[in-house]
């Protein structure tokens, strides 16, 4: 999906508590965009972005909940995402 799409999924929806977005989402937008965004419009939705890249402090500077590299393969990277959602 593109960052639009992700967004109209968010706009109005109470029930979004928390979003896992790639730093790749079709089109100009990134995952930093559309974290950044989500801090602006809904700051109670906690954001988690990943990335194959190397983009952890702008994620993290954009308002993100978290950052983890991709491949995500151990069992500790799950029970991260799972402790920052959950908080």
């Amino acid at each position: 999906p593109t960052i639009g799409d992700a967004m109209q999924e968010v706009k109005g929806n109470e029930a979004v508590a928390f979003v896992l977005t790639d730093m790749e989402m079709g089109g100009i937008a990134t995952g930093i965009d559309f974290t950044e965004w989500l801090q602006k419009k809904y700051p109670s939705v906690k954001t988690i972005v990943m990335s194959g890249g190397d983009f952890k402090q702008a994620a993290l500077d954009a308002g993100a909940n978290g950052f983890f590299q991709k491949p995500l393969c151990s069992p500790d990277d799950y029970q991260k995402i799972i402790e920052i959602f959950t908080a």
